[in-house]
């Protein structure tokens, strides 16, 4: 429901129609993807930070994104929009999963307020 109604509140307020997603940090799997595109989204983007190839184009919802974080540098932001290397993106899929994970904590926390 909520995907759905958030899809509709945002096309109403600025009159176009949306069909781009992200998944929230990052997470999905098959049903969600179905729901997705049943919702009308055209293209979705993971976390997975890997670099784009003719074979992520095959599926469009599933497709990779890297991330900018606050916590990035300048050398940092430039290798992730250059020719990044493959011990890079490793490195960066590693930083995803702790900063996702804490991320969850905010919210696990945020629930337990005194």
């Amino acid at each position: 429901y909520e995907l759905k109604a958030s899809k509709e509140a945002i096309e109403d307020k600025i009159g176009k129609s949306v069909t781009l997603f992200s998944y929230p940090y990052g997470d999905y799997n098959k049903r969600i993807i179905e729901f997705v595109e049943k919702c009308g989204y055209k293209l979705a983007f993971s976390l997975k930070p890997e670099l784009l190839s003719d074979g992520c184009l095959i599926y469009n919802y599933n497709l990779p994104r890297i991330a900018i974080y606050c916590i990035d540098g300048m050398g940092a932001f430039k290798a992730k929009i250059g020719e990044a290397k493959r011990s890079f993106i490793y490195i960066q899929r590693l930083k995803n999963q702790i900063i996702n994970r804490c991320s969850y904590a905010g919210i696990i926390f945020e629930n337990f307020k005194l």
